[in-house]
């Protein structure tokens, strides 16, 4: 019993570290927007992933994982599109939204 509450802690401190982490990303991403709608979108998800509540399973690790992969795709794309609102700026930021909304609770 002792090794599954270990394992869980672990995985609980590691989603922590995670959310903390695509949070942190997404608010300096701000610095690299000269659009003000994109900025206040940007924002908004940072906020959102501020809040979430750490997961307890590895296997839903994966959509923070995800978010995090899907956060640098963003900072690529702000950057070849300087900081300029694109469509692929748009898609990115819906693929955030949706994997925040497919998150385990």
């Amino acid at each position: 019993m002792f090794f599954k509450r270990n394992t869980t802690a672990k995985t609980v401190a590691a989603s922590r570290d995670l959310i903390r982490e695509n949070s942190n990303k997404m608010s300096k991403l701000t610095m690299l927007v000269n659009d003000t709608e994109l900025k206040s979108q940007i924002e908004d998800i940072a906020e959102k992933l501020k809040y979430l509540k750490p997961v307890s399973k590895d296997e839903d690790t994966e959509e923070d994982k995800s978010i995090a992969e899907e956060i640098e795709k963003l900072k690529s794309e702000l950057t070849i599109s300087r900081g300029r609102k694109s469509a692929k700026t748009d898609e990115s930021i819906s693929r955030i939204l949706l994997l925040l909304v497919d998150r385990p609770d």
